[in-house]
């Protein structure tokens, strides 16, 4: 198949013979945040309105969008998808995330969840004298702030995993985190193939260092609620 260039992305050059005997295989990765975010934004920047993805149909959307933009005649084999997300065990709504991901999400076929319990973030300090400042000067109300480190570490492991092990030939990632540059290109190095599903504009310096780009909104149609 000839190579195909879109923008500064590298040349796609996949073929039936590099896949051995069998069909190429897809995986999606999933940063729950990070995608769930950028969906907002961007249904709010473009209709008013936030649409409702479902989980049920967005995966093979996903995987058969994926071997459109690459410009495949063969088919893609949907491998599983892997999500990474978190909860703050301190606040109802996010507990009810917790209680979405465990009731529904982990019950979808091929799909595998780790779900992080978020991390209290160390109080913000006074530039002059270092202390604690534990309250709002203004109203008193408490400064705690929550962070999710294992999301991004995980992601990063299980895409360089799953890149040197060959079980992949496609990598279709959705987050827009600068943060997993160095995992796309270790994907890219083992001879994967990067497929970023976002929200476009965002996502644009890791598209870059992609072979295709999904705009999941032009798919809402078919994949929302």
């Amino acid at each position: 198949m000839a190579a195909r260039r879109e923008g500064n992305r590298p040349p796609v050059r996949i073929s039936q013979p590099r896949m051995l005997n069998r069909p190429p295989r897809a995986g999606i990765f999933v940063d729950f945040w990070n995608f769930t975010l950028s969906h907002r934004r961007a249904s709010l920047d473009r209709r008013g309105e936030v649409w409702r993805v479902d989980w049920k149909r967005f995966p093979q959307w996903l995987v058969e969008r994926a071997r459109a933009e690459l410009g495949l005649q063969i088919t893609l084999e949907y491998a599983g998808t892997t999500v990474f997300t978190s909860y703050n065990p301190a606040n109802p709504r996010s507990v009810g995330h917790r209680n979405w991901v465990d009731g529904f999400l982990r019950r979808q076929d091929k799909m595998r969840v780790f779900m992080y319990e978020q991390q209290q973030r160390a109080a913000p300090r006074c530039a002059a004298c270092g202390a604690e400042i534990e309250q709002c000067p203004a109203c008193n109300a408490p400064l705690v702030a929550y962070q999710e480190k294992q999301v991004d570490t995980g992601l990063s492991v299980r895409i360089a995993e799953a890149a040197r092990s060959g079980d992949l030939d496609v990598i279709i990632l959705l987050s827009a985190d600068v943060d997993l540059m160095a995992a796309v290109e270790s994907a890219r190095r083992a001879g994967r193939y990067i497929v970023l599903a976002a929200f476009p504009p965002g996502g644009q310096r890791l598209a870059r260092r992609c072979h295709a780009v999904i705009d999941i909104d032009a798919g809402r149609s078919e994949i929302s609620l």
